[in-house]
């Protein structure tokens, strides 16, 4: 079995085993594969369809030939049985040959396992990856890309709404930010007092919030830092705090974490 990962990594090997460094260092035929397992699992895919999204400065003749001598590299790398064709005219990936953390993502995401579904979703389609001389290609990557991130978006948003759980709802509401900065209403999630949170709790061990400088505490919950995450340092002063915690005064620093001053 073959791993193919490609959400906010790049990355190909045999599972339990070693990096296929040698498909990963060539982009057009990586994203060749890439595109065959996210649009063709399952499927075929007529070759005259590949030859316009990766080889459209091509003429027919010398365009099946770059296909064809691909095609030849992709199975001597992937080994026996991967990509399988039907006739002279069509090509895909066998089922049960190749794991990909989009299929996996997408699969969980049909069962309703939200969080398993984000679990594989570490960023963005193929970030920063660029197929030259493949404009179709690309078009295609970015469509896909915004479709995936749409998706995380809309798992992280529900799993935040779920009621029962606050500290849950606030993490995922963080992943949700981390999706869209600009979600008002996940943000309106963090800043609003969680009602189970009522007691006030022991302080924590010295320096267990403090240890690490881009964490800021929040009401009182350890939220990582980051410039979309500011706001919450507005909300202070009217939050729920424990009796045990000093009132203080959060300010934005230039590294674009927040830093706290005593009040």
């Amino acid at each position: 079995m073959l791993e193919l990962r490609t959400l906010g990594v790049v990355d190909l090997r045999v599972s339990g085993g070693g990096e296929l460094r040698a498909v990963v260092q060539q982009p057009k035929r990586f994203a060749l594969l890439a595109y065959l397992a996210l649009a063709a699992t399952g499927r075929f895919l007529r070759r005259d369809t590949l030859l316009g999204l990766f080889w459209p400065e091509l003429d027919t003749e010398h365009a099946r030939g770059a296909l064809r001598r691909s095609l030849y590299f992709l199975r001597r790398a992937l080994g026996e049985g991967v990509l399988i064709g039907r006739g002279e005219e069509e090509v895909g990936i066998a089922e049960g040959k190749l794991w990909s953390d989009v299929a996996a993502f997408r699969d969980a995401l049909k069962r309703g396992a939200q969080a398993e579904a984000l679990s594989h979703y570490q960023g963005d389609l193929l970030e920063g990856f660029y197929v030259a001389g493949a404009p179709d290609m690309e078009d295609w990557f970015d469509r896909e890309r915004r479709r995936l991130r749409e998706e995380a978006l809309a798992a992280a948003r529900s799993l935040a709404r779920l009621p029962g759980n606050p500290a849950e709802s606030m993490r995922w509401a963080r992943r949700a930010l981390e999706l869209d900065e600009n979600d008002a209403e996940m943000r309106a999630l963090l800043t609003r007092t969680p009602a189970s949170y009522t007691s006030n709790p022991e302080p924590p061990s010295p320096g267990s919030q403090s240890a690490d400088p881009n964490l800021l505490a929040i009401c009182p919950f350890t939220v990582r830092g980051a410039p979309g995450l500011a706001f919450l340092g507005e909300a202070w002063s009217t939050c729920w705090r424990p009796s045990w915690m000093e009132p203080v005064i959060f300010a934005s620093s230039s590294r674009g974490s927040c830093s706290r001053a005593r009040g």
